[in-house]
């Protein structure tokens, strides 16, 4: 566990982060699974979709690291995918919020006195 990964694999700027990014969208699944029974509908929703965004968007990072920049020079149809992975998660990040601030919104009609 002390010995650090690059000692074993190359990785690149983008895959670092991919790493990082798909851990961080796996501990809303592990928070919604553990916490599963205390959720309710809109709350579960919300975890597992943003663990779904968080975990894609990780993946992508560590399966392409040429979208670095500087890492080598893109071709056209790089530069076509970059365009649309960010149309794409540009999307469902406002699909995203809109989850939450759905459950938001319903939870406190819920819990209005």
């Amino acid at each position: 566990m002390m010995v650090p990964l690059q000692r074993f694999i190359s990785l690149g700027r983008y895959q670092h982060y991919g790493i990082s990014i798909f851990l961080f969208g796996l501990g809303y699944g592990l928070h919604c699974l553990w916490n599963w029974r205390a959720l309710v509908g809109w709350s579960r929703a919300c975890y597992l979709a943003t663990a779904a965004f968080f975990c894609s968007v990780g993946i992508v990072f560590w399966a392409n690291p040429w979208m670095d920049s500087r890492t080598g020079v893109a071709t056209n149809e790089q530069h076509f995918l970059r365009e649309l992975y960010i149309g794409v998660y540009l999307v469902l990040g406002f699909l995203l919020v809109a989850t939450w601030l759905f459950a938001y919104l319903k939870s406190a009609k819920d819990h209005k006195v």
